[in-house]
């Protein structure tokens, strides 16, 4: 199939809210082709599926090709928006305005960003002046008993079935498939996955797809194991992820916890690894 063919068999899949696969189309697409179009489409499907990192770099990527287009400077100002960038949105924001200042699209984004920014003041405020603004009403001690509860909802989990881990994936769709499925289960199951996953293939079965939920849990499934995985499977599989398309970007949105845990981790490993997955990661 020609690049454009792709591209349209991605807009079909998109139409139909398979994310999923117009992303793999899309980018089938540009191995063939570059254009800022298609970047533009994959970035709104991966706002869709709340991948903000990738639908950032996407974005960015289309306007770097074509400064006037204005749907990829927009959807790169709603992810910057998502991620926090508010004065990279505001910038994006006012330059469509000036091109288009009747766009109600644009005016509402403007508003949300103005929502944002003034949030934002708020809570700096609250934290640079908690350790000094207190109540002069004295405290009250209170003396809380702890019961555990037990909902009926909470039941059913407690009895779940062992959950079998899929059979290592050999395309990236079988993988998002796969990541779908443990992605809300304990992270054990996805690090047993990963580490049977040959460490060579990883950034070509993950290829575009990596985004932050995937590497959170990607630290977390890794750590879990690290005790039935051999040191080395461990230290493989993050050389391998640090390979993968969009790794600089998302691995800038790690939290503090997740940064601990890698820390941890990496005090077992032998120093030169240690040093280049600290160059990598941390």
């Amino acid at each position: 199939m020609s690049s454009e063919e792709l591209r349209t068999r991605g807009n079909d899949f998109f139409k139909k809210s398979m994310f999923h696969n117009a992303i793999d189309h899309y980018t089938k697409s540009l191995e063939l082709s570059v254009s800022a179009l298609t970047l533009a489409n994959r970035a709104q499907a991966h706002l869709k599926l709340a991948h903000f990192e990738s639908a950032y770099a996407d974005a960015d990527s289309a306007v770097a090709a074509d400064g006037d287009y204005s749907k990829a400077r927009y959807r790169r100002a709603v992810a910057s928006l998502k991620l926090g960038f508010v004065e990279k949105a505001r910038r994006d924001c006012e330059i469509l305005l000036e091109e288009n200042p009747k766009n109600k699209e644009f005016q509402k984004l403007l508003n949300d960003i103005k929502s944002a920014k003034k949030i934002g003041r708020f809570q700096l405020y609250n934290v640079k002046r908690c350790d000094t603004i207190r109540s002069e009403t004295p405290l009250m001690e209170i003396a809380i008993e702890q019961k555990e509860v037990v909902t009926e909802a909470a039941q059913p989990q407690t009895k779940e079935k062992k959950y079998t881990v899929p059979l290592p994936a050999a395309t990236s769709g079988q993988f998002l498939n796969d990541y779908d499925a443990m992605k809300n289960r304990d992270p054990e199951y996805f690090g047993t996955y990963l580490a049977s996953i040959d460490a060579t293939r990883i950034p070509g079965i993950i290829g575009e797809f990596l985004e932050g939920d995937m590497m959170s849990l990607i630290v977390n499934g890794l750590h879990a194991v690290q005790d039935k995985v051999p040191s080395e499977d461990i230290i493989d599989r993050l050389i391998s992820v640090s390979m993968c398309a969009r790794f600089d970007l998302v691995v800038m949105f790690l939290d503090g916890s997740e940064r601990n845990i890698l820390e941890e981790m990496f005090r077992r490993f032998p120093k030169d690894k240690e040093e280049l997955l600290r160059q990598s990661y941390l």
